[in-house]
């Protein structure tokens, strides 16, 4: 005969203390404060866990009936039944009596069947295998497992769990979501602050090396170990990667407990607070139970969690975030580490805490990576291959158009300072599909018929400078320096020929020419969301492009630049010509209605009875999305009329990311196969054979070693690939935004593995070329996903964060 199976059980509690599951457990050693059985206290709705320390077991009755009045009080809730094993500390004539007393159900387990009170076990088992695990990390021995407890069940009880909708249990059991800023890693080291009245003279050490034990209940401060003794304090530096406890070979001494090799370098510790060392039987009850001790006069405390606050009897309260506490004092032994945090790929150091922050952030990943070094942000837009012809001066002697110059050797300093700054804008421009090859440009003007046609352009941009007064012919004044002028030459994609006279914005001095540059401009998440909502609604998009955007702006300073060479003209395009057109345009737009976004500073909407229109700006490039057309092309023509600009119907393509939709279907595709396709050729890569992923399996990237130095040829070109794959990255090509963020990395001092590397990439995106991105859908809730690893970098040892965001079906933002 067999024993019948036991069928999972999914039912619950409907509220707090509805039902509480019970156990005792036995450990080996007698804790820190010699005692040897837990009481594992289990709410079944909440999943709230406690853990009660007793010297033996007749103490259970005294700590449950503490336990018990403390939580009833706290929690607003009476304990309606009980479970339980048949064990002697349960089925006492006491401790029936009390639950008697209290109108209480016990129900009770089957001797021999713990399945019954299943829930107690699993519980028990989870805190002992998550104590074991922090403890035995940190090297810490056996004798503390009661602080290990604590940290365990503490952190335990403000981890989000699935059954419960991810909600935390103390959001359930106490109705406020938990802060947790302040957890730390049990057993580091931390430098503890002492007060000021136990320094014997001002140049005596500020702190004391120790080790975290965890968190002291209902009290604004951290436990930690110093010698023998276990100390209170609030003020802490903490180095979260090194464990005292631990040897070389991360082994414990369980015998002598290796207490020794805590440094114990100051007897005026002699006079901190140290916890007490009595039964705690009498105790009020808390997670840890541990007896309470005195309160340090320590200043900034650290925020240990707001439940305290609301009137929790078993977690410490809410203070300032221990982050901000200050550094101790250069007198702390030389072996210590500043506390380091997991990083992320954009090399930036974080603390956990600010992983919500750090996706907030809306600067995009080249710009983040560009600008690591000054040398990588100056050569990039070198390397994203815009061919610029250098100095191209118009003269009487018709042999100078002969003089274009490629840029096609490595730049010099004064090359990388005229390609300008590395923010993000000036990097789209130049990968933008408009500019055409330099090769073919030279060609053309080397022609005579095409000579004329340059000629023609530029006499067109200085009549534009001309009807916009930008200009006046003066002498400067004593003392100042006139900056330098240049032109630059494109051909668009439609075949317009384009030249614009430009001042070298690098030779202005800022506090003289300047002090303000950066100029605001949507973001691609922007972009796509409502691409995506468009697509969903059926909205009208319509696109235009402002002329000679750069010449409406009106400066605050006085600029004096030099005349052109053959055109006795002042021109005008400087380090501040943005941010000087996007105050005229934003000035232009609230006359007209519009509101600008203050998420977004490159949106802008207008609202009025006949309905709304949102308007995108990128530079000179706008974007109109409306439901109605009519008021859509209401406003628009409003615009026009303003600012000179060509009217490029409906949008089919926006900061050259190519737009398809079907309005049947509703759906919308976003992709860049023109300019992946350039990049292919750019790089004799359109036949190479395919990969199945952007980076091979297993491959981890590391930095050059210490004395190599990158020739500037290979520099040069690794910053073009890298360059070109950031676009996309950034685009349409989410399935590259790891490899080519992680490769972006070397861009300073790259290696001929790391070109190896990079170029894998690009024969992954010519074996997938035709990749896009497709909205559709009618759904309007936003979803996230999130994940990290742990120090997967071999250089920093940080980790990296990904997230993916999708508005219903349609994936709108990512990083990794």
């Amino acid at each position: 005969m067999a024993s019948d199976p036991f069928h999972p059980s999914s039912k619950r509690a409907a509220a707090p203390l509805a039902l509480v599951h019970g156990d005792l457990l036995e450990l080996p050693v007698e804790s820190y404060y010699r005692s040897r059985y837990v009481l594992t206290l289990l709410d079944d709705y909440s999943s709230m866990g406690f853990c009660l320390y007793l010297r033996n077991k007749s103490d259970t009755l005294a700590r449950f009936t503490d336990w018990l009045a403390n939580v009833e009080w706290h929690c607003g809730c009476m304990l309606k039944t009980f479970r339980s094993d048949r064990g002697g500390e349960f089925m006492g004539k006491e401790f029936s009596s009390l639950l008697n007393s209290k109108g209480i159900v016990h129900e009770l387990s089957i001797a021999d069947q713990p399945q019954q009170n299943g829930r107690a076990e699993w519980f028990n088992r989870t805190v002992l295998e998550k104590a074991g695990s922090i403890r035995h990390y940190a090297c810490v021995p056996k004798r503390f497992w009661n602080f290990a407890f604590d940290c365990a069940l503490h952190v335990y009880n403000r981890t989000p769990l699935r059954r419960s909708q991810w909600k935390t249990p103390v959001e359930l059991f106490l109705g406020k979501v938990p802060d947790i800023s302040y957890f730390r890693v049990f057993g580091c080291k931390a430098y503890v602050w002492i007060p000021k009245d136990q320094w014997k003279d001002k140049l005596e050490p500020h702190a004391q090396e120790m080790v975290f034990l965890g968190y002291e209940v209902n009290t604004k401060g951290y436990r930690f170990l110093h010698g023998q003794r276990v100390v209170l304090a609030r003020t802490a530096e903490f180095v979260e990667e090194e464990f005292p406890f631990c040897s070389t070979n991360r082994k414990e001494d369980d015998k002598s407990d290796n207490l020794d090799r805590i440094p114990v370098t100051d007897h005026r510790l002699d006079d901190l607070p140290i916890v007490g060392m009595d039964n705690g039987a009498d105790h009020p009850m808390d997670e840890g139970n541990q007896p309470r001790p005195q309160t340090l006069n320590n200043e900034n405390p650290p925020r240990i969690d707001g439940d305290h606050d609301e009137g929790s009897p078993h977690q410490p309260s809410s203070g300032t975030n221990p982050r901000t506490d200050r550094t101790p004092s250069s007198s702390i032994p030389q072996k210590r580490i500043m506390p380091r945090e997991p990083g992320n790929v954009y090399g930036e150091r974080r603390h956990p805490t600010e992983i919500e922050r750090e996706i907030r952030d809306r600067q995009d990943v080249l710009h983040d990576q560009i600008r690591r070094t000054e040398e990588g942000a100056e050569r990039i837009r070198t390397a994203i291959h815009e061919r610029r012809f250098e100095d191209l001066q118009t003269h009487q002697d018709a042999e100078r158009i002969r003089q274009f110059k490629e840029v096609d050797k490595p730049p010099t300093t004064e090359e990388q300072r005229e390609a300008g700054s590395s923010r993000f804008p000036g990097a789209l421009e130049e990968t933008s599909e408009d500019k055409m090859d330099a090769t073919t440009i030279l060609l053309a003007a080397l022609s005579q018929t095409e000579q004329k046609v340059w000629f023609d352009t530029m006499k067109d941009e200085l009549k534009s400078i001309e009807e916009r007064n930008v200009w006046t012919l003066v002498d400067p004044p004593p003392g100042r320096k006139p900056v330098r002028s240049r032109w630059v030459y494109a051909i668009k994609s439609d075949g317009r020929h384009k030249a614009r006279l430009v001042a070298k914005g690098f030779t202005q001095e800022y506090g003289i020419d300047f002090e303000e540059t950066f100029s605001p401009v949507t973001c691609f998440e922007t972009v796509r969301i409502l691409l995506a909502h468009a697509a969903q609604h059926n909205w009208e998009m319509e696109a235009l492009d402002v002329k000679t955007t750069f010449l409406y702006g009106k400066l605050d300073e006085e600029i004096y630049m030099e005349q052109p060479d053959g055109f006795k003209v002042k021109g005008q395009e400087h380090k501040q010509a943005a941010l000087s057109w996007n105050k005229e345009l934003h000035l232009s737009l609230l006359r007209m209605g519009f509101l600008r976004s203050k998420v977004d500073a490159g949106v802008y909407t207008y609202h009025s009875k006949a309905g709304s229109v949102i308007f995108l700006v990128y530079v000179d490039d706008g974007l109109f999305l409306r439901s109605h057309i009519g008021l859509l092309r209401k406003k628009k023509d409003e615009f026009m009329k303003k600012w000179e600009s060509r009217d490029l119907g409906e949008v089919k393509e926006y900061l050259g990311i190519q737009i398809h939709r079907n309005r049947q279907t509703q759906e919308l595709w976003l992709h860049q196969i023109p300019y992946v396709k350039k990049v292919l050729k750019r790089f004799s890569m359109e036949h190479a054979n395919s990969v199945r992923t952007p980076l091979p399996s297993g491959y981890n990237p590391e930095k050059a070693p210490e004395k190599y130095q990158a020739t500037s040829e290979l520099q040069t070109r690794y910053q073009s690939v890298i360059g070109s794959l950031l676009y996309m990255a950034l685009g349409t090509r989410p399935d590259i935004a790891y490899s080519v963020v992680r490769m972006s990395q070397y861009m300073s001092n790259p290696t001929d593995l790391h070109l190896k590397q990079a170029l894998h990439i690009v024969r992954y995106v010519a074996s997938t070329p035709n990749l896009c991105l497709q909205y559709h859908g009618k759904e309007n809730r936003i979803y996230a996903f999130a994940d990290a690893d742990w120090a997967s970098n071999r250089d920093t040892r940080h980790s990296t964060t990904g997230y993916a965001m999708y508005y219903g079906n349609s994936l709108i933002s990512w990083r990794s």
